[in-house]
Protein backbone atom coordinates (compact mmCIF):
# COMPACT_ATOMS: atom_id res chain seq x y z
CA UNK A 1 0.00 0.00 0.00
CA UNK A 2 2.76 2.73 0.61
CA UNK A 3 4.08 2.58 -2.98
CA UNK A 4 0.09 2.74 -4.04
CA UNK A 5 -0.15 6.22 -1.74
CA UNK A 6 3.27 7.23 -3.04
CA UNK A 7 1.60 7.17 -6.94
CA UNK A 8 -1.44 8.88 -4.98
CA UNK A 9 0.52 11.30 -3.83
CA UNK A 10 2.71 12.26 -6.55
CA UNK A 11 -0.38 12.70 -8.62
CA UNK A 12 -2.15 14.89 -6.37
CA UNK A 13 0.88 17.21 -6.51
CA UNK A 14 1.42 16.95 -10.27
CA UNK A 15 -2.47 17.73 -10.73
CA UNK A 16 -2.59 20.44 -8.47
CA UNK A 17 0.05 22.61 -9.58
CA UNK A 18 -1.10 21.89 -13.53
CA UNK A 19 -4.55 23.33 -12.15
CA UNK A 20 -3.55 26.03 -9.71
CA UNK A 21 -1.02 27.39 -12.20
CA UNK A 22 -3.77 27.62 -15.32
CA UNK A 23 -5.79 29.33 -11.92
CA UNK A 24 -3.19 31.83 -11.40
CA UNK A 25 -2.32 32.45 -15.23
CA UNK A 26 -5.74 32.70 -16.41
CA UNK A 27 -4.43 30.49 -19.56
CA UNK A 28 -3.71 26.49 -19.97
CA UNK A 29 -0.46 26.25 -21.43
CA UNK A 30 0.86 22.66 -22.98
CA UNK A 31 3.09 22.12 -20.04
CA UNK A 32 0.32 22.23 -17.61
CA UNK A 33 -1.52 19.83 -19.72
CA UNK A 34 1.99 17.36 -19.75
CA UNK A 35 1.61 17.76 -15.97
CA UNK A 36 -2.34 16.24 -15.94
CA UNK A 37 -1.46 13.86 -17.99
CA UNK A 38 1.18 12.25 -15.68
CA UNK A 39 -0.96 13.23 -12.97
CA UNK A 40 -3.36 11.15 -14.24
CA UNK A 41 -1.12 8.45 -14.84
CA UNK A 42 -0.04 8.40 -11.47
CA UNK A 43 -3.56 8.08 -9.96
CA UNK A 44 -4.33 5.68 -12.44
CA UNK A 45 -0.88 3.54 -11.48
CA UNK A 46 -1.63 4.24 -7.70
CA UNK A 47 -5.88 3.17 -8.08
CA UNK A 48 -4.90 0.27 -10.10
CA UNK A 49 -2.36 -1.01 -7.30
CA UNK A 50 -5.12 -0.21 -4.22
CA UNK A 51 -7.46 -1.99 -6.53
CA UNK A 52 -5.33 -5.12 -6.80
CA UNK A 53 -4.57 -5.40 -2.80
CA UNK A 54 -8.45 -5.15 -1.75
CA UNK A 55 -8.99 -7.70 -4.40
CA UNK A 56 -6.15 -9.95 -3.03
CA UNK A 57 -7.59 -9.46 0.38
CA UNK A 58 -11.70 -10.10 0.15
CA UNK A 59 -12.17 -6.02 0.38
CA UNK A 60 -15.62 -4.66 -1.08
CA UNK A 61 -15.39 -1.21 -2.66
CA UNK A 62 -16.38 1.55 0.03
CA UNK A 63 -17.09 5.27 0.19
CA UNK A 64 -13.44 6.34 -0.60
CA UNK A 65 -13.22 3.70 -3.81
CA UNK A 66 -16.31 4.82 -4.99
CA UNK A 67 -14.78 8.16 -4.64
CA UNK A 68 -11.33 6.99 -6.37
CA UNK A 69 -13.41 5.84 -9.56
CA UNK A 70 -15.49 9.00 -9.76
CA UNK A 71 -12.51 10.59 -9.20
CA UNK A 72 -10.23 8.98 -11.41
CA UNK A 73 -13.43 9.05 -14.05
CA UNK A 74 -13.61 13.01 -13.87
CA UNK A 75 -9.51 13.34 -13.97
CA UNK A 76 -9.80 12.00 -17.24
CA UNK A 77 -12.40 14.12 -18.62
CA UNK A 78 -10.25 16.35 -17.55
CA UNK A 79 -7.16 16.03 -18.97
CA UNK A 80 -9.64 15.38 -22.45
CA UNK A 81 -10.70 18.62 -21.94
CA UNK A 82 -7.84 20.30 -21.28
CA UNK A 83 -6.02 18.53 -24.46
CA UNK A 84 -9.22 20.18 -26.53
CA UNK A 85 -8.62 23.54 -24.45
CA UNK A 86 -4.79 23.13 -25.69
CA UNK A 87 -5.85 22.90 -29.16
CA UNK A 88 -8.63 25.18 -28.97
CA UNK A 89 -8.80 28.34 -27.33
CA UNK A 90 -12.51 29.03 -27.23
CA UNK A 91 -12.39 26.55 -24.79
CA UNK A 92 -10.27 28.31 -22.27
CA UNK A 93 -13.70 30.80 -20.84
CA UNK A 94 -14.86 26.97 -19.68
CA UNK A 95 -12.18 25.26 -18.69
CA UNK A 96 -11.05 28.09 -16.05
CA UNK A 97 -14.39 27.97 -14.69
CA UNK A 98 -14.74 24.10 -13.88
CA UNK A 99 -11.49 23.54 -13.25
CA UNK A 100 -10.94 24.00 -9.32
CA UNK A 101 -14.21 22.25 -9.12
CA UNK A 102 -12.90 19.16 -10.74
CA UNK A 103 -9.79 19.18 -8.89
CA UNK A 104 -11.92 19.94 -5.64
CA UNK A 105 -13.77 16.85 -6.06
CA UNK A 106 -10.37 14.85 -7.01
CA UNK A 107 -9.36 16.32 -3.79
CA UNK A 108 -12.01 14.66 -1.74
CA UNK A 109 -11.51 11.29 -2.85
CA UNK A 110 -7.58 11.84 -1.87
CA UNK A 111 -8.74 13.11 1.74
CA UNK A 112 -11.00 10.25 1.82
CA UNK A 113 -8.31 7.77 0.97
CA UNK A 114 -5.91 9.39 3.65
CA UNK A 115 -8.32 9.11 6.42
CA UNK A 116 -8.58 5.20 6.21
CA UNK A 117 -5.16 4.70 5.62
CA UNK A 118 -4.41 6.24 8.90
CA UNK A 119 -7.44 4.74 10.27
CA UNK A 120 -6.12 1.32 9.50
CA UNK A 121 -2.79 2.05 10.03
Amino acid sequence: MPVAGAFVTVAFFLYSVAIWSERCQRKLALWMTVLMAFGFLADSIGTGMMMQLARENGLRIGVHGCFGYVALAIMFLHLAWALGTVFDERWQSYFSRFSVWAWCLWVVAFVIGGMGAVNKG
